[in-house]
């Protein structure tokens, strides 16, 4: 410190927690110590960015990202619609971030955060071939998979799946709360059937 006419001046003191009621005592031998009138120190003021708020649909939670200045101030809560459990399915959801820390104070930080629908794959599996036989072949069967466990048989339908020659087998997905839709078709042959011929043999003479 130094002093001049008495008033003494001093450097480097810090207070790194903010509260009421603090003091300073000035003191050196063989002069009276002084204290100083009880002082407030306030909070400091700290901001919130938000961030990861785009995701896609994987079947597990998704939750975004709050970055502090000053950094890794601890005391930051996030809601997602009014629930402090992050979001899985898809859909839009609103962000809150706010601070509760001793030292410093934030205004709250809003977003949105957005989880989109997964992509599905709808699959058709045919027998390369099958034999004519007077009625409507179905041999075909499909399923959709998907991120999150989606697995689940589907429909086919069929054209030109009677008589020999190319027949389509088609299947389609139209889509859930958390998947897009997806198709697929695959094509399979109605080969001809065999013929048998039967020739008759000569009459017998008569008796």
């Amino acid at each position: 410190h130094t002093a001049v006419n008495g008033v003494a001046t001093f450097s480097g003191l810090m207070l790194n927690k903010a509260a009421n009621g603090y003091t300073l005592v000035a003191s050196r031998a063989p002069l009276t110590a002084a204290t100083s009138d009880p002082f407030n120190v306030g909070k400091g003021t700290a901001t919130l960015t938000l961030g990861n708020l785009h995701h896609t649909y994987d079947g597990s939670p998704k939750s975004a990202a709050v970055t502090t200045t000053p950094t890794g101030l601890p005391g930051v809560s996030i809601t997602y619609d009014g629930s402090t459990m992050a979001p899985t399915n898809a859909g839009s959801y609103a962000v809150v971030a706010s601070l509760a820390n001793d030292d410093y104070e934030a205004t709250t930080a809003t977003g949105t955060l957005v989880i989109d629908k997964a992509a599905s794959t709808t699959t058709v599996t045919c027998p390369a071939s099958i034999t004519f036989d007077g009625t409507a072949q179905t041999p075909c069967t499909a399923k959709v998979t998907g991120a999150g466990g989606l697995d689940k048989s589907l429909p086919v339908s069929y054209a030109n799946n009677t008589n020999a020659g190319t027949a389509t087998a088609n299947a389609t997905f139209a889509g859930d709360a958390n998947h897009e839709g997806s198709s697929d078709s695959k094509t399979f042959t109605i080969e001809k059937a065999l013929s048998v011929t039967t020739r008759a043999g000569p009459r017998p003479p008569a008796v």
